[in-house]
């Protein structure tokens, strides 16, 4: 079975530098045996906000249409040739 994992130190621009302001990401495929697969399962975790109440709130907004926007683009393709694309 193939896993494998991404962890990246998270941050917005300008917050980089900042220990208190930063917080870890943790992307993780795993193999899923369901009907008419195999698949390929995606877990993310962001953690580590410290004390960040901010970010922690934006980021539970955003990583839902990241992903919203991932599944998409995986079950409907992306055309290169479309102008605008």
């Amino acid at each position: 079975m193939l896993h494998e994992k991404l962890v990246l130190t998270w941050a917005r621009p300008g917050d980089e530098d900042d220990p208190e302001r930063t917080s870890r990401v943790t992307f993780r495929l795993g193999d899923v045996d369901w009907p008419g697969g195999p698949w390929t399962s995606l877990l993310l975790e962001h953690t580590d906000f410290g004390e960040d109440q901010e970010m922690r709130e934006s980021v539970s907004g955003g990583w839902p249409m990241v992903l919203s926007g991932l599944n998409t683009l995986l079950e409907k393709g992306f055309d290169f040739d479309e102008p605008g694309a």
